[in-house]
């Protein structure tokens, strides 16, 4: 998924998988944006109690934990060259092992990445991997921002309102105010 931040690819990953056969299977999302690099591969591939000091207990992945399901991960043009690399791996063994780990686990997951970049432009610059994106890159849905969907505006205003308000009001907004909108 490609699109401007705030333009609701997670939503759009949700609906993927609302009208997937893994539906009944777990949803994971995760933004990359959110997790500093040093705890990343513990995040997504876990890790063995003492595999580095602060693990006092083993932790299960995300790729684990969506097993059978699905795992949405947003921004993945921060990933790291060496880190595009393990995910590739694992996108072709359909297996990982957690850190501090010597055996591995096997996981089927449903991968949908999103990005607010070109990553074809990105890998001409030499920060994504033409591998890693070959990889990601099956089906590519642009999602457009709010100001390329005028039409979906007074309709997301009213589901928000209505989102909001009781059975017993009545609320709405005036022609002037859709209009600013």
């Amino acid at each position: 998924l490609v699109g401007q931040s705030g333009t609701g690819k997670e939503l759009v990953a949700n609906a993927l998988f609302q009208h997937s056969p893994r539906k009944e299977q777990s949803f994971i999302a995760l933004n990359m944006a959110d997790i500093p690099k040093e705890l990343l591969e513990a995040e997504l591939f876990g890790h063995e109690k003492g595999a580095f000091t602060g693990a006092d207990e083993k932790r299960i992945g995300r790729f684990e934990l969506a097993n059978g399901g699905t795992l949405f991960l947003n921004n993945i043009e921060r990933l790291s060259l060496s880190f595009q690399s393990k995910i590739y791996n694992f996108i072709n063994e359909g297996m990982a092992f957690r850190i501090g780990g010597h055996m591995p686990y096997r996981s089927n997951v449903k991968l949908i990445v999103a990005s607010t970049k070109d990553l074809n432009a990105l890998i001409a610059e030499g920060t994504i991997r033409e591998d890693f994106l070959y990889s990601v890159n099956t089906v590519v849905l642009k999602v457009p921002s709010l100001k390329e969907r005028g039409d979906d505006i007074e309709r997301l205003a009213y589901h928000f309102l209505n989102e909001k308000k009781s059975v017993e009001e009545h609320k709405s907004f005036s022609p002037g105010a859709i209009k600013c909108l």
